[in-house]
């Protein structure tokens, strides 16, 4: 009888497993680990079996989805009911000996989760592109050589001379207002 694969006795009887591991947020090589097996062998077992893949491919359209979901839910914030309890301790009124119960006091109140602005803008930039542009390091670094090039040191002199001359000129019209205020005044 041939030795049977590691398919046989690690995987085929874990497949329920496997989706729950993977509903977890499991990788493949995190499961492969949890199998027992190395990552080579459960990818090749992925195109050798199609149970293994589907059950694969599945789990992870349902973890993608879920975990869609819960982002766009905190990206624009939700309500939810926080329960308060209060423990009182009173004396029995049905017991002539006072003996003392406590009595639990529940509140159910609502509150709102803030909206996450850096999902928004995550969600936004990927949902409509167009609109939301990313500025990503490429588009920096591009942005940075085109204000380097516009700021030269000889532009950057130039302005310096023409801002420098402009306050020689007021400097020189104020020392002229002065003296002749003091023109006038004799």
């Amino acid at each position: 009888m041939p030795p049977r694969s590691k398919y046989e006795t690690h995987v085929k009887d874990r497949i329920d497993d496997i989706i729950a591991w993977r509903h977890q947020g499991l990788s493949e090589e995190d499961i492969a680990n949890e199998l027992k097996l190395h990552y080579s062998t459960l990818y090749k077992y992925k195109f050798k079996y199609p149970e293994l893949a589907n059950a694969l491919w599945e789990s992870k359209q349902k973890l993608g989805n879920k975990m869609k979901r819960s982002m766009i839910k905190e990206a624009m914030g939700y309500e939810y009911e926080e329960i308060h309890e209060h423990v009182e301790a009173i004396p029995d009124p049905t017991d002539s000996k006072k003996k003392i119960v406590t009595k639990i006091h529940r509140k159910s109140v609502k509150k709102w989760y803030r909206a996450s602005a850096t999902l928004l803008m995550f969600y936004l930039c990927n949902l409509l592109p167009n609109e939301f542009k990313r500025i990503d390091k490429e588009a920096v670094e591009e942005l940075k050589d085109k204000v380097l090039d516009a700021f030269s040191d000889d532009r950057i002199n130039k302005a310096f001379k023409v801002l420098y001359a402009e306050e020689e000129k007021k400097e020189a019209k104020k020392r002229l207002d002065k003296l002749e205020d003091k023109d006038d005044l004799n």
